[in-house]
């Protein structure tokens, strides 16, 4: 919708119906059950909002910027590429969110660890020290940005519909992924919901 208001792209019919599916499907197999609770649908859909506006507007930015670049024009007058925005991006999200992850438990990490220069989360068994927590910051933090460099690189190669319809693939691949990890059983709305994506996928294909 919105590539269509903003862009005035238009798709063919069996290109919009082929999202049915396929939407739906994923709708299904992230649903243990249909039970929740509005404050975390509402930030659901916000956040979805934004990720949509962000595909939209880095889409844009980056064929300005081959446009750019293809007319010889100085780097001055040049849009920002892929890695400029994404550094952009990450500095202005640490910014915006660090005072949020201070207030809700970073102060309270930070004088624990003042306190005795170790970190207590946890009474139970096998819970995470300062250094593996710091260990693990390092790690998801650096998968996280190799994720979003290749999010950029992908993006920059198709469009923001296509983009949107591979992030919904990443979704359920990581629900298949946790069921067969962890050993969870699949319910039948999620097994049918990951049968509608597949094929809401192939349908898109065809389209």
């Amino acid at each position: 919708m919105a590539y269509r208001v903003f862009f005035r792209i238009h798709y063919a019919p069996a290109t919009y119906l082929s999202l049915i599916p396929l939407t739906l499907g994923v709708v299904m197999a992230c649903s243990a059950s249909f039970r929740g609770n509005i404050i975390g649908l509402t930030c659901a859909f916000g956040s979805a909002i934004l990720f949509v506006t962000q595909n939209i507007v880095s889409k844009k930015l980056f064929n300005e910027a081959a446009r750019a670049e293809a007319d010889g024009l100085s780097s001055r007058n040049r849009k920002p590429d892929k890695l400029n925005l994404l550094c952009y991006s990450s500095g202005l999200a640490f910014l915006i969110t660090a005072p949020l992850w201070l207030w809700s438990e970073g102060f309270t990490i930070i004088a624990d660890f003042l306190h005795d220069a170790s970190l207590e989360l946890s009474e139970k068994p096998g819970s995470l020290d300062h250094g593996r927590l710091a260990l693990e910051f390092l790690f998801n933090g650096t998968f996280h940005f190799g994720q979003n460099l290749v999010a950029f690189v992908l993006l920059g190669m198709v469009s923001p519909v296509t983009y949107s319809v591979a992030s919904l693939i990443k979704r359920v691949f990581v629900i298949v992924f946790a069921i067969v990890w962890f050993g969870n059983k699949m319910t039948t709305v999620q097994g049918v919901g990951i049968a509608l994506t597949f094929v809401g996928l192939y349908l898109y294909d065809r389209t």
